[in-house]
């Protein structure tokens, strides 16, 4: 059964009477099925693309012929993303860089987790 989270958005839901609390979640779950379909289509429709798979390489970049030193690791990111058509992404990363790219991942994520209805 789909139960509305105070997470989705909506202000004061759970200030309100339970009886009505109770009678929204009964029309949320009665209409689930065609709740999820349609979330899925608005999603496919802003972008099709997904990502189909991917490669890592780490490297260690040790001078270069600026600096004697640099002892710099980097990360290759190779994202086979598919959709309308397929392209392969490929990513040069720093430490920093791949932190940023984790932080913003998982707040992709959280948001995304936060924004399905459970059944």
């Amino acid at each position: 059964m789909l139960h509305l989270r105070n997470t989705l958005g909506v202000p004061g839901f759970s200030s309100l009477p339970q009886d009505f609390q109770n009678a929204v979640n009964d029309c949320l779950g009665i209409r689930n099925l065609d709740i999820r379909n349609k979330l899925i289509e608005r999603t496919h429709e802003i972008s099709p693309a997904y990502l189909h798979n991917f490669d890592w390489k780490l490297k260690l970049t040790l001078a270069s012929d600026k600096m004697a030193q640099i002892n710099e690791p980097r990360l290759l990111l190779n994202l086979d993303i598919c959709g309308e058509r397929e392209k392969t992404l490929c990513l040069d990363l720093s430490k920093e860089e791949l932190k940023m790219l984790i932080e913003s991942m998982e707040k992709a994520n959280k948001a995304l987790q936060d924004f399905i209805i459970n059944d």
